[in-house]
């Protein structure tokens, strides 16, 4: 028995109906279109300039005993007027008030904080930012890591680096994109699509 052969029309149209629907296949999710805006005010280099002399560099010689060092409202108002007397040319708002009263928190536990200072966008950018001294800085998006060198407590995350992790992880990986300073066994943690400073445990709110 002779094998059934398709006239050339309905080839065709079979033809017709399978590309248009391997064209329709879904395209990968878009990248986020921003990440958090920087800070304004870098927190560290600004706490070395007008707070440093009297607290020792990065709040060592801070009291872990004193209430007014642990008590979150308290310390808060002591930055505002902190600030006022020493800072003048410098204004704190309340947002940078609440990024310092973090790093504060985070100095009297001797944990690391991390804060971002600034990035651009889209790909490929660059992303500068500040860490508490003797921190191991690394980007991470599971599964990949890059490790990042800290000078002193900046640090800048290059275009290079930040295309390295990307081109291992999938757009739903990339939306949880950490920096991770570590010091000792403590870490902080920033995720760039939704925060710019790392908050202590004890400074609610952020």
């Amino acid at each position: 028995m002779p094998t059934p052969r398709l006239r050339p029309a309905l080839l065709t149209l079979a033809v017709a109906l399978v590309i248009p629907a391997c064209e329709r296949a879904p395209a990968p999710g878009p990248l986020p279109t921003r990440w958090a805006a920087p800070l304004k005010l870098a927190p560290l280099t600004f706490f070395q300039g007008h707070c440093a002399n009297c607290h020792g560099a990065y709040g060592k010689d801070y009291d872990p005993d004193s209430p007014t060092n642990t008590d979150a409202p308290k310390l808060q108002q002591m930055l505002r007027e902190m600030a006022a007397a020493h800072a003048a040319e410098t204004p704190l708002d309340d947002n940078d008030l609440a990024v310092q009263k973090s790093f504060h928190l985070a100095a009297v536990a001797r944990r690391p904080f991390l804060a971002i200072t600034n990035h651009t966008w889209p790909e490929p950018g660059e992303i500068t930012g500040e860490a508490t001294p003797g921190s191991q800085v690394e980007l991470i998006s599971a599964p990949a890591r890059v490790s990042i060198p800290l000078h002193g407590h900046t640090f800048t995350i290059d275009a290079k680096a930040l295309a390295q992790v990307r081109a291992q992880v999938t757009d739903e990986q990339w939306l949880q994109t950490k920096i991770v300073a570590t010091k000792g066994s403590v870490q902080a943690r920033i995720t760039l699509a939704s925060e710019n400073f790392s908050a202590s445990p004890d400074a609610p709110g952020h």
